[in-house]
């Protein structure tokens, strides 16, 4: 990724808890029949970054892909942006 796409993908409005939540969301914890998930989850859907599949699956999109992308995060192996992602980023905004 280029640091252009990097700049263009990033949203700096999202904390380590955010990516947690759309990383686990991706990976299976949910359906879309859990109401409480859906409702924590709401923000991601609306910036594009989830969607649902009609068994009610979650899934990234490819604009979600390259926002994790431009975070550092690799969608398919996300643990060690996970372990190393830099908490103390989130106190300082």
């Amino acid at each position: 990724m280029t640091p252009e796409e990097r700049t263009r993908f990033l949203d700096e409005d999202l904390t380590y808890d955010d990516y947690k939540l759309i990383i686990n969301a991706k990976s299976g914890h949910w359906v879309k029949a859990e109401k409480q998930a859906m409702k924590r989850l709401q923000p991601y859907y609306e910036k594009g970054y989830l969607d649902t599949n009609k068994e009610g699956h979650i899934w990234l999109t490819e604009k979600g892909v390259l926002m994790l992308k431009a975070a550092g995060c690799e969608p398919n192996d996300p643990k060690p942006f996970l372990d190393n992602y830099g908490h103390l980023l989130d106190l300082m905004k």
